[in-house]
């Protein structure tokens, strides 16, 4: 009997750290009875939940499945993959947190399983849910390194309250895979202090054991962005023409930017949010909250998940860059220091200099296009 234990996420706690152990202990698992397979060099396996992600995304245009036919050429793709790969009495780690972000509906997830049932008799799901409060910040600030120029608001949260709401995505995976079939933890804060915390308890849920550590240099790890880092990428945002779905240059421009940015404001203060903001935000999923820890059947961990304090009264930051330091700062992800040509360096007005960038950056998307 094939069996699969599917690792959904849920964003931001820690699954891509979770996924560079799990790649580098390939060889491992295997001695153990596991397979944590590779398609196409992936580390992870997020194209296994995006095509049945009813509503389009920058992924579907990414990798051509924009359109029906095309879709079902891919899972066609896909279930050819399989077919060849699993084995009657396989044991399977797949991973990706875009099935729980991605997969919106019960009938998206249903999808997914089905699908995934053809080639695996049991389906075993492992999620971490982390307090919506402490998720959201960090969800915004990988949200500006994509492009977003929002700013940190109650309006933002309000936008993205939607996704998160555990009971129903645990709802949704329950009614699909049965809840006899689903290892839910607490993602705690204490969690980031200790990544080795996070594995333990993956280990403890699982009988799969990780023994080869990640070297530093090959650690995948989504740092947070500065106010500093915050409020400039806001501002440059609009005219960095690097749209994820762009498989040209462009892509490899925008995340070379971040990276620039990132260096030249760490030293300034770390984000911290508006105690307000994070109250309501808390207010809002208090109910089902409650309701998944009770279903769940509660203990230590999740009765300290759920009564995690929150500072009201908590200032957030907020940076408003000089004009001295947003020239600076432009400067510093010019060439050749940074990946953006020497044409935007500073001039005299700062007008001038964001209409040249604008400029050079529509030169850069047109080159990138013409390449791609």
């Amino acid at each position: 009997m094939a069996e699969l234990l599917l690792h959904i996420g849920t964003v931001k706690t820690g699954s891509t750290m979770l996924q560079s152990h799990l790649r580098v202990n390939a060889e491992v698992l295997q001695e153990q009875g596991w397979k944590y397979p590779e398609f196409n060099g992936k580390r992870n396996h997020w194209e296994f939940a995006v095509p049945f992600q009813r509503r389009l995304s920058r992924e579907h245009l990414r990798t051509g499945i924009d359109t029906a036919e095309r879709r079902a050429a891919f899972i066609s793709e896909l279930e050819g993959a399989l077919r060849d790969r699993v084995q009657p009495d396989d044991r399977w780690v797949m991973t990706s947190e875009y099935f729980s972000s991605r997969l919106a509906s019960e009938a998206e997830v249903t999808d997914a399983v089905d699908f995934l049932r053809r080639y695996f008799d049991r389906i075993v799901v492992i999620v971490f849910f982390r307090r919506q409060e402490n998720l959201l910040p960090s969800y915004y600030s990988q949200s500006i390194k994509r492009g977003g120029s929002s700013r940190w608001s109650w309006s933002y949260c309000q936008r993205q309250l939607r996704h998160f709401d555990y009971w129903e995505m645990y709802s949704r995976w329950a009614s699909t895979v049965g809840p006899q079939n689903i290892i839910a933890l607490p993602y705690l804060e204490s969690f980031k202090s200790d990544a080795n915390v996070l594995l333990e308890r993956f280990q403890a849920a699982t009988t799969i054991r990780l023994t080869e550590p990640v070297k530093a240099r090959r650690r995948r790890v989504n740092a947070s962005l500065t106010s500093e880092g915050i409020a400039f990428l806001r501002e440059i945002n609009p005219v960095i023409v690097a749209l994820e779905q762009d498989t040209s240059v462009n892509t490899r421009i925008r995340a070379k930017t971040v990276a620039r940015v990132m260096a030249l404001t760490s030293d300034s203060q770390q984000f911290v949010p508006d105690g307000r903001t994070l109250a309501k935000i808390a207010s809002h999923y208090r109910e089902s909250n409650a309701k998944l820890v009770a279903e769940l059947g509660g203990g230590l961990e999740w009765d300290e998940w759920l009564a995690y304090p929150i500072d009201r009264d908590q200032a957030g930051s907020h940076v408003v860059l000089s004009r001295d330091r947003r020239s600076e700062l432009i400067a510093g992800i010019s060439q050749p220091r940074g990946p953006v040509p020497p044409e935007v360096l500073p001039g005299s007005r700062l007008r001038r200099q964001w209409g040249m960038f604008r400029s050079v950056s529509r030169e850069m998307f047109r080159e990138g296009r013409s390449k791609g």
